[in-house]
């Protein structure tokens, strides 16, 4: 009986939600965390590489996108997806210090404030835009496959 009852005392302080009394703290550090970031961040070259695999998908279906389409493209994502973007960037330290606790979050910045932090930093961004286009290309290639599975179950005969 004492074996069950320590397991599940483990279990609940293992899985037991970030506590609510220390989020000041928690924001304190993921507001320096997310100011850190965002002086690092290229907000033209995010967005550029945020709607590249669109262009890259278009093409690949064989859409021809001149030099000259492709600027107009850059500047219409730039004009109206830099600033909500970077608002939403603004926020990151609401929502960390809402997931993470105050010693991932502490450990999270000190490492950040590292070379090898900063390279990291870097480095998961280019593993995010990889994954991206993959993702993107599953969901298109998907998507044709199970839009009329979709249709069917919402719009039966």
């Amino acid at each position: 009986m004492i074996r069950p009852l320590a397991l599940s005392i483990a279990f609940a302080l293992f899985t037991a939600p970030v506590a609510a009394d220390d989020r000041p703290a928690r924001l304190e550090i993921a507001t320096r965390y997310t100011q850190q970031v965002m002086e690092w961040v290229d907000f033209e070259a995010m967005v550029l590489r945020l709607y590249r695999p669109t262009i890259d998908e278009m093409r690949g279906m064989g859409l021809p996108i001149s030099d000259e389409q492709l600027e107009r493209l850059e500047a219409v994502y730039l004009a109206h997806v830099t600033e909500p973007l970077r608002e939403i960037m603004l926020t990151q330290d609401e929502v960390m210090a809402d997931i993470f606790t105050l010693d991932e979050l502490q450990a999270l910045h000190e490492f950040l404030q590292t070379p090898t932090g900063h390279s990291a930093l870097t480095r998961l961004t280019e593993l995010n835009d990889a994954q991206n286009r993959r993702i993107l290309s599953m969901q298109m290639q998907v998507g044709q496959q199970v839009l009329p599975q979709v249709m069917e179950i919402l719009m039966p005969n």
